[in-house]
């Protein structure tokens, strides 16, 4: 299955096969003979990284020599496989650069390059792999071989998919048992009887992910019940039925099973009581489900591509050179979602997270995506020595892992809770909500599920981990987009931003910070209590930077008036007020005063400037240089006409956890916050930690801080 989205002139005379030929005819363009040589080179048998070296080409010549040679042809519209340059390849300037290489299996060639076109510039990836022989067995030595996609889906290779999921990754993808108890009103999709029904106990069942979309579509209604509930109503002679869901029961029904969950016609849209109960427990829901089945359209109304004959066109090229034949691959996973509803939506990321395998079909081919692999109709990644290796090592193989395909692909079911947390916040942050106010709901299923291992959370910050997680920072900052509905202190209660870091590395952060909320009593209690958090015992006033001959304060006593009622005391707010009870942390640090730059520093990255926040240096007062920076909007820093700010102590950090030898050596994570009727808001944290030194020269000294 390919996309069907238009190309450049020059593919459009697909498919490419040349005759045979004992020599490569030289080409001071593509220079084919150079990187042709590494086809020589026998499968690999074992685990290896072999690099063959690179080969540069001009982008530009190669769109000129392309009808004069068939190897400049073939790279054009190889490169052409990006959807960055999807109908755009005419005109463009640049490098390509071939990079031949094998981790196991046979050499592919990488194509990666940077273009520019008027004023629009970017980089693009695609690649070269040799095709699969037709004919032989699949074994260790195919790895990284090319297959042809065809117009319409492979459902054999989809169900070898299965198999071989459920036979090598029983640890990490085996589904849950579902619980029903927690769930009312369990229904699913009868797909052999078309219709909804009452959850059989024991039904192994398949779930659908996509996007909603704009347009009313038939859903499951107090009154609609019992018309669901008929047989045959989900066929395909009712027009009503939204063309997502008519496919999705066909596919299931073609992998072979019987029911089929779809959220708009099990769960009773117009009942608040289910529909909370159910949101609740979408980790139940997806986890129990077999494989999820995910369409990538814009709406409930879109076809599932590669089910039709007519719903996609194949546009790969086959080239060959002497008895080899070449094949270039379709988009990858991380090129064929990146510009899809599904992979932007807010809630779409936790039905990818729960789900312990997904079957992804995009307008280029369909992927599968469990939490140990990821196959592709394209490319042979699922040779029995593969299905050994971690997701990460195939990921790293298939795409190349960086911080920008990591929120694509499911979190490493190895990796530490923390590390999955944050990795799905990442992910998380760039995506869009129809309602802002779902913006916790809409991650709850992902916080639930590490909830066994870093506690409940508070505002979506995990309570053993708090300290860390209040190390959250974004790299913009606007003001403008604050969701009210959230604390200040609290991700959820920002959007805007690009990236999201949670420091969390081998700097570890020293928690000491006793953080109190206010319960629903109205008295304060422990956010982090002692034994369930990470909270060390060093609340001195070293720690802190603060140089007193008077004891610290007691982080216990967090109330204005400091009576003997202690934190049995409820809370007072400040008459002027706004904020509810409910968003308020109130603990003891230390504060001190630091200086901010009026002019922004020379911008590193252009959107800095376009988007309307700017990077300014940071300095301690009657200090010359400046020591970090913070990543400010343009036009709050304009508004506040002072040029000293406060700043909280939020953690020190040491090396994997381990003391510091040098004092010099020691960081601290801080946190700029604004002062409003009485109770404090978080700004920004400053770009980088800075020194132990340069906190206690900046002259801190303890405050009770109430935050919201």
């Amino acid at each position: 299955m390919s996309s069907t989205t238009a190309t450049a002139e020059h593919q459009s005379d697909l498919p490419i096969r040349t005759h045979e030929e004992t020599e490569l005819a030289l080409c001071g363009v593509c220079h084919v003979e150079k990187w042709a040589k590494s086809f020589k080179s026998l499968p690999s048998s074992g685990p290896t990284r072999d690099s063959h070296g690179s080969t540069r080409v001009s982008l530009r010549k190669l769109i000129e020599n392309a009808d004069h040679c068939e190897y400049c042809k073939f790279l054009l519209q190889t490169c052409g496989r990006d959807p960055t340059l999807y109908g755009v390849l005419n005109g463009l300037d640049g490098t390509l650069a071939l990079r031949p290489t094998r981790t196991d299996g046979l050499v592919r060639v990488d194509l990666e390059g940077w273009f520019e076109k008027d004023k629009w510039a970017g980089t693009f990836k695609s690649r070269i792999l040799q095709m699969f022989p037709s004919g032989q067995t699949l074994d260790n030595s195919k790895y990284f071989s090319g297959r042809m996609v065809e117009s319409e889906v492979d459902f054999g290779l989809c169900r070898s998919w299965l198999q071989l999921c459920s036979d090598s990754h029983q640890d990490s993808c085996q589904e849950e048992a579902m619980d029903r108890g927690r769930l009312v009103g369990f229904r699913l999709v009868d797909v052999n009887r078309r219709c909804v029904v009452e959850a059989p106990a024991g039904a192994q069942y398949v779930a659908l992910s996509y996007v909603w979309g704009a347009d009313p579509f038939l859903k499951l209604e107090k009154g609609t019940w019992k018309i669901l509930s008929s047989v045959g109503r989900l066929s395909d002679k009712h027009l009503d039925v939204p063309r997502t869901f008519l496919d999705a029961i066909a596919i299931a029904s073609m992998l072979g099973f019987s029911y089929l969950w779809i959220d708009a016609l099990c769960i009773t849209q117009d009942d608040e009581q289910e529909k909370e109960n159910q949101i609740g427990n979408m980790d139940l829901v997806y986890s129990c489900a077999t494989f999820t089945i995910v369409c990538t359209g814009p709406s409930a109304c879109a076809e599932l591509p590669g089910l039709r004959r007519s719903s996609s066109t194949p546009n790969q090229t086959i080239c060959k050179l002497g008895d080899i034949e070449l094949i270039n691959t379709q988009p990858t996973l991380s090129q064929a979602l990146s510009l899809t509803p599904w992979d932007s939506r807010g809630w779409t990321l936790q039905e990818k997270t729960l789900s312990k395998r997904l079957l992804i079909f995009t307008t280029s081919q369909v992927f599968w995506h469990c939490n140990s692999a990821v196959y592709s109709e394209d490319t042979v990644l699922e040779t029995p020595r593969n299905t050994k290796r971690s997701l990460a090592s195939t990921v790293e193989d298939y795409e190349e892992y960086s911080a920008e395909i990591r929120r694509v692909y499911k979190a490493s079911p190895k990796a530490s809770a923390m590390q999955r947390y944050e990795a799905s916040l990442r992910s998380y942050i760039k995506r869009d909500l129809k309602y802002q106010s779902d913006a916790l709901k809409a991650f709850a299923g992902i916080l639930k599920i590490l909830s066994p291992r870093l506690g409940e959370h508070f505002w979506g910050l995990p309570t053993r981990n708090f300290d860390t997680a209040m190390l959250w920072t974004f790299d913009s900052h606007f003001p403008t987009l604050r969701r009210r509905e959230f604390p200040s202190w609290s991700w959820a209660g920002w959007q805007g931003g690009e990236n999201v870091d949670m420091h969390e590395g081998p700097s570890k952060p020293l928690a000491t910070i006793w953080w109190w909320k206010v319960g629903e009593s109205g008295l304060f209690a422990l956010v982090n209590p002692p034994g369930d958090s990470e909270v060390d015992s060093g609340y001195t006033n070293d720690h802190f930077g603060v140089v007193s001959s008077s004891p610290p304060p007691s982080p216990a006593e967090i109330h204005n008036s400091q009576t003997e009622a202690g934190p049995r005391e409820p809370f007072n707010p400040p008459p002027e007020s706004t904020s509810p009870a409910s968003h308020i942390l109130r603990f003891w640090t230390s504060t001190a005063q630091f200086l901010i730059d009026r002019n922004p520093l020379p911008a590193r990255r252009k959107k800095g400037n376009l988007e309307g926040f700017s990077e300014y240096g940071v300095r301690i007062p009657g200090e010359k240089d400046a020591i970090t920076s913070v990543v400010l909007s343009k036009e709050w820093r304009e508004e506040h006409e002072g040029d000293q700010f406060e700043v909280i102590f939020l953690s020190r950090v040491s090396d994997g956890g381990r003391p510091t030898r040098f004092l010099f050596d020691v960081k601290v994570w801080t946190l700029l916050i604004e002062w409003k009727q009485g109770i404090a808001y978080r700004v920004q944290q400053f770009s980088f930690p800075i020194r132990f030194v340069q906190w206690r020269a900046a002259k801190p000294q303890f405050k009770l801080i109430t935050l919201a």
